[in-house]
């Protein structure tokens, strides 16, 4: 048990990236053909590109964090800060808050369509994770241009170049 004490952040997100990506790769087996419009490329294309990049990424992460964990295992860990203790409940509410976002995002991806969901997901994760500063007011207006316009120009690309559906919603079903 005192061994994961020592662990770094580095080796922690290499771990749980790993088994995020393993799940998603095996989930993205689930996804049934679908009309291959351009060759190889069917529905489930992208996730398992998606999943492998992510896997790759976390590989490279654990491989970093096990070089930094065999240069400071032997370092005596000091006691946090009263701020760092402050600093590291604040980043664990917000992946908290992080992974409900993403689980209500999912929900509400049928009811209220690709573009609303998106858009308000969007806003919401990108007001969680922008810094406290001064200058916060100032970067609204770009949040709020990227959560309308990502969603809107990606579900128009998918729907008349790539030709693949995602959903509308109630409120645009037949208008995009």
């Amino acid at each position: 048990m005192k061994v994961f004490k020592k662990w770094n952040k580095s080796l922690w997100t290499g771990v749980v990236f790993s088994l995020v990506a393993v799940a998603y790769l095996i989930g993205s087996y689930s996804i049934g053909p679908s009309a291959k419009r351009f060759g190889i490329f069917g529905a489930a294309f992208m996730p398992r590109l998606y999943g492998a990049v992510l896997l790759l990424c976390a590989v490279i992460q654990l491989v970093v964090g096990i070089r930094q964990y065999r240069k400071e295992k032997d370092k005596e860990i000091p006691e946090p800060t009263e701020a760092e203790k402050k600093e590291k409940l604040l980043n664990a509410r917000n992946v908290a808050v992080g992974f409900v976002l993403i689980f209500l995002y999912m929900l509400s991806m049928k009811t209220l369509g690709f573009v609303i969901s998106s858009a308000i997901f969007l806003f919401c994760l990108c007001n969680l994770l922008l810094p406290k500063t001064k200058d916060r007011k100032k970067a609204q207006l770009g949040i709020v241009l990227l959560a309308v316009l990502l969603p809107t120009l990606s579900y128009l690309f998918f729907k008349n170049v790539v030709y693949m559906a995602l959903p509308a919603g109630p409120i645009f079903h037949g208008v995009i």
